[in-house]
């Protein structure tokens, strides 16, 4: 009588996955926005055009009903308003202006020169884990 092929393996069975923390992923995400915040912010000063990530987009060819996906560039929005002389910075996840002080939503920044340390000074403040309860009140989106 022969072996089985499948005997040789070491078989076990599924691990369980480990559900992450979501308050991990919430930071991990606006991290990586403030990343993009600061790459358009030194395009910004430097008078130069911003080039976002790419991203994958479905697109349905109206002649012949075929899907393709298209390799396109992100938008991306500045979170920073106003001139030269007097920048703001609103901090947001999502769609949703984060309030980082009671009532208080926006970063007064000055001059163009404090951008990038400013959005810098944030994203150690997002490391420190300084707006955890902030992420924690983040609500997900209903599913229709």
């Amino acid at each position: 009588m022969s072996k089985s092929i499948l005997a040789a393996l070491k078989l076990i069975q599924k691990p369980e996955a480990k559900s992450s923390d979501p308050i991990i992923e919430r930071r991990n995400r606006l991290l990586e926005r403030l990343e993009e915040q600061k790459a358009l912010a030194l395009c910004f000063i430097e008078g130069k055009p911003f080039v976002g990530p790419d991203k994958q987009k479905k697109v349905v060819n109206k002649a012949t009903g075929e899907t393709t996906t298209e390799t396109v560039q992100k938008r991306v929005k500045a979170w920073f308003t106003g001139n030269a002389d007097n920048l703001l910075l609103e901090v947001r996840y999502g769609n949703v202006p984060m309030e980082l002080s009671p009532g208080k939503t926006v970063i007064e920044i000055g001059k163009v020169a404090k951008l990038v340390p400013t959005i810098e000074t944030v994203i150690e403040a997002v490391k420190a884990g300084e707006v955890d309860e902030l992420l924690k009140a983040i609500k997900k989106p209903a599913k229709l």
